[in-house]
């Protein structure tokens, strides 16, 4: 699929720094695919901010 997309011209140039990717159109495609995989992990507790250890047996001497 073709499509006209308006860049800010000193934001492809900071996301070409630390890439390393010149293409215009592999840069937007690898942040569409970047930017999807972080939002999935957000959907399945993958990128939790403050995660919680899971809880302890009550009774310390129990060995399953």
């Amino acid at each position: 699929m073709r499509a006209t997309i308006a860049f800010d011209g000193n934001l492809l140039a900071r996301a070409r720094v630390p890439t390393g990717i010149q293409g215009t159109s592999r840069l937007a495609r690898d942040a569409l695919k970047a930017l999807i995989e972080r939002e999935g992990a957000c959907r399945v507790g993958g990128a939790d901010p403050a995660p919680e250890a899971p809880p302890r047996p009550s009774d310390p001497g129990r060995h399953p």
